[in-house]
């Protein structure tokens, strides 16, 4: 996470539909796009449970001034910025830790992610909690936020929120998540170098 010195802060997301957003006094932004390509190449995540998660990641990029397009497949021949690859029969520790998503920006062509589902349920139900769909879908849309900005915006982790380390079941599932201060302003300037510039007359 890139953040200036003792200009830790919070967040709460807003959900934004225009083409633009401002960003504080800085006037407004172009908002960008982020094609995301989703492969469930095993085929056991529920129908209903992925079209929630695709729901959840665009209101989720939304509230920070991206939009994002989702498409389902293999292969989107080059058209996709990053990848998301949902593994439901793959788990994978790291010294005794779950580990919830992995990001591989290089030496691929673009950037992908895996998500590794059942490592996902389990720290839903740890506690006796329900992984329904939509509990479900929210927290692979979390994990899926996290590793898409680790993949495509280059940003390390944060003390805490939605970027920090070992994301836990109440980040996974509150109806509203932390991100730092500057996370919008970095991210739109890593997604698209122009889009801090305003829409009409400015080259």
């Amino acid at each position: 996470m890139r953040t200036s010195a003792g200009e830790w802060g919070w967040a709460v997301l807003m959900l934004l539909a225009a083409s633009t957003v401002a960003i504080g006094d800085e006037g407004p932004v172009a908002r960008p796009d982020l094609v995301v390509l989703w492969s469930d190449p095993e085929r056991r995540v529920p129908e209903a449970v992925k079209r929630e998660l695709f729901r959840e990641t665009a209101v989720l990029f939304a509230s920070w001034g991206v939009t994002v397009r989702s498409s389902e497949g293999l292969d989107s021949e080059g058209l996709h910025d990053v990848r998301v690859v949902l593994l439901e029969r793959s788990r994978l520790g790291n010294g005794g830790e779950r580990v919830l998503g992995q990001t591989h920006a290089t030496p691929l062509e673009f950037p992908a992610v895996w998500i590794l589902v059942p490592n996902v349920r389990e720290i839903l139900e740890r506690k006796g909690g329900v992984a329904s769909p939509p509990v479900l879908a929210r927290a692979l849309a979390r994990v899926a936020a996290h590793e898409i900005v680790h993949a495509v915006a280059a940003f390390g982790h944060a003390p805490s929120g939605l970027m920090r380390r070992g994301l836990g079941a109440s980040d996974l599932t509150r109806p509203w998540i932390q991100v730092s201060n500057g996370f919008q302003r970095d991210l739109l300037d890593a997604l698209r170098p122009r889009a801090r510039q305003a829409i009409l007359g400015r080259p």
